[in-house]
């Protein structure tokens, strides 16, 4: 079944397999861990390379720029911070060097490391001439002041010979000679000065020319002058000399400092030069160590997928092709075939499974022959007693009928008398509440007969008031007769007064203007006077028409108020027969509740009896959908096992 090699790999059990297959994946896994631990550690190491020549440069760089600002007049703490920095540039230089591994890096860091020298060196002369140079500034310094201190005395020794001499006039020009050399001394300290601040060829030319020529004045007018006023002269002209002499250190301080310049800028570029170089070979070489260490990583990954794979095919085909083989022969027996198969030759897990599998065939066969042995017994018992049963059901359905019918009779009656009660229940109620609206309505019929009596009041007082209007207005009219009569008689005097005014021509003339006046006056108010009458008739005519109204109106509230007392009486009547409606209506209410008790307690006693029935019933279908579901179960198991094969 097996090739005779892997007779041992199917004897091994599962978990060693399956632990031989992890530690194999572990064992592959360590090996790629390793190697890019290892590739890390040198991409770590040229990476700290970089840093080191990026620090190198860094540094270099700082110095530099410090090393300028010493040379346009820094400080101590500038030279110290330069000389500082040159140390940590030898120290990274020494370090980059032990951790190089190339011969060509080696050498460049140990050519940065010699021009990092010079250049320390070169700084240490920039700064011996630079302290040069002070000293030479501080000594001229003194020296000029000697020659300004000899120059005063000179002075003074002159005045006071003046004042002993009475020929003043050499004695004059001897003193305008010594206050020109003062004045050549000073201008030779200006022009030293500006030769100091800015150092160029034309100003040392010019501090050196005027020196020279202030030397030679000084001597020849030394060897005119007294002796004493010669002596004075004399220590300003050693003053002068010691003068010359600082300013020649100056100049050759200046000229150390730039040759120490030169070669410092030599070596920065030499150095930042090699510099670019070493980190462009750094970069190189990590770059290709990237490269390297990828495609070794890439190499590693490759055969370790290789090896898992080969693995996992190995092992899985020890694990599944058994449990294949195994899962048919399960197959074979849910199928129901139970006929017997080759033995498993495997000394593993899985060929300890097949083996169970192959005895619990062998049981299954055993346990199925004697099933069908116990099933004929089970179905003819099952057949006898679905039969009994079947009797017994009918009997209890015919009880359960008969049980049904008696307990609906009774339910009818209940429900009947029920229905009286509720109907005498709910006369008694309507008869109470027809009661209590007969009540009602005989409230609202007095209050209508006590509205209306004081309606008919209000129309007598309505009449009564008409009346006195048809006076008033009948007075009116006398008045307005009168106011008539007046406007007539007052037109005819006007007419008269007109007839007078135009008998008497022009005097009477404004007397006929207002006689027409008054005539067209009078006659306007008897205009108005009629149409005053006109509207007073009307008036009088329609508080007629009001007048017989209201008396109709009264006589026809009386009528109403007599036929409001008689619906009184008769809602009083009906309230009282209502009364005795509603206590019979509550007699048979109560002999209905009585009844309906009665019928109810029957009722539960007859649907406890239709209970037991049902259940009892229900007994004898279950009984006998047991017996029938045994015979099915009996039909069915012979069946199954029918279906198996052995």
């Amino acid at each position: 079944m097996f090739p005779p090699r892997l007779y041992r790999m199917a004897d091994l059990r599962v978990g060693l397999k399956l632990g031989l297959g992890f530690a194999l994946v572990l064992l592959l896994a360590l090996l790629i861990t390793l190697a890019a631990l290892s590739s890390l550690d040198r991409l770590s190491l040229r990476g700290d390379q970089l840093i080191q020549g990026n620090d190198l440069n860094l540094h270099f760089l700082q110095a530099d720029r410090a090393r300028r600002d010493f040379t346009l007049g820094g400080d101590k703490a500038t030279g110290e911070r330069v000389a500082t920095l040159a140390e940590a540039m030898l120290a990274d230089s020494a370090r980059l060097g032990a951790d190089l591994d190339d011969a060509a890096d080696r050498q460049r860091v140990a050519q940065i490391g010699d021009a990092i020298q010079a250049y320390r060196e070169a700084f240490t002369a920039l700064t011996q001439a630079r302290t040069d140079q002070q000293d030479a500034s501080r000594f001229g310094i003194a020296a000029a002041e000697q020659g300004m201190q000899a120059f005063a005395r000179l002075e003074e020794q002159f005045f006071a010979d003046l004042e002993q001499l009475f020929d003043t006039h050499a004695m004059l020009d001897q003193i305008r000679a010594v206050g020109g050399l003062n004045q050549q001394f000073l201008r030779l300290r200006l022009l030293t000065l500006a030769y100091v601040r800015a150092p160029t060829p034309e100003g040392e030319r010019a501090a050196f020319d005027a020196g020279e020529s202030l030397a030679k004045a000084t001597g020849t007018l030394q060897s005119q002058l007294p002796a004493r006023s010669g002596a004075i002269l004399g220590e300003t002209l050693k003053a002068l000399e010691r003068f010359q002499e600082s300013l020649q250190r100056f100049r050759q301080s200046i000229a150390s400092m730039a040759a120490a310049n030169r070669v410092m800028t030599e070596r920065a570029e030499g150095v930042q030069g090699l510099s670019e170089q070493l980190q462009a070979s750094l970069l190189e070489r990590r770059n290709r160590e990237t490269t390297r260490v990828r495609l070794q990583l890439l190499g590693i990954a490759g055969v370790t997928l290789l090896v898992a794979l080969f693995a996992a095919w190995s092992i899985t085909r020890q694990i599944v092709r058994p449990l294949r083989e195994t899962l048919v022969q399960a197959r074979r027996i849910a199928e129901g075939d139970l006929c017997g198969v080759a033995p498993a030759a495997r000394g593993d897990e899985l060929g300890q499974l097949q083996q169970a599998v192959q005895g619990m065939q062998g049981s299954l066969r055993e346990l199925i022959g004697r099933i069908g042995g116990g099933v004929g017994e089970i179905n003819g018992a099952a057949l006898a007693l679905s039969s009994v049963t079947e009797q017994t059901r009918i009997g209890v359905e015919e009880q359960k009928s008969e049980t049904i019918q008696v307990a609906t009779a009774m339910q009818e009656m209940a429900y009947t008398v029920q229905e009286v009660a509720s109907n005498a229940g709910q006369a008694a109620s309507a008869a109470q509440l027809a009661c209590d609206e007969a009540g009602k309505g005989n409230k609202v019929v007095q209050a209508a007969i006590q509205q209306i009596e004081h309606l008919a009041a209000g129309v007598e007082a309505s009449a009564q008031v008409m009346a006195r209007l048809h006076e008033d207005s009948a007075q009116i009219g006398y008045v307005l007769d009168v106011i008539r009569s007046v406007a007539e008689q007052t037109n005819l005097l006007a007419l008269n007064a007109a007839i007078e005014a135009a008998r008497a021509g022009e005097a009477g003339r404004g007397f006929a203007v207002v006689a027409d006046e008054v005539r067209g006056l009078a006659q306007r108010v008897q205009s108005s006077t009629t149409q005053i009458q006109d509207l007073i008739g009307q008036l009088q005519h329609g508080v007629q028409q009001t007048a017989s109204t209201m008396l109709g109106s009264r006589d026809m509230s009386q009528l109403t108020v007599d036929l409001a007392r008689q619906a009184g009486q008769a809602l009083l009547g009906i309230d009282q027969s209502i009364d005795d409606l509603r206590g019979r209506n509550l007699q048979i209410a109560t002999a209905a509740e009585e009844q309906s008790a009665v019928s109810e307690e029957i009722n539960r006693s007859i649907l406890r009896v239709q209970a037991v029935a049902e259940q009892t019933a229900a007994a004898s279908r279950e009984t006998a959908s047991s017996s029938q579901l045994l015979a099915r179960l009996g039909g069915e198991l012979q069946e199954l096992v029918g279906r198996f094969r052995v």
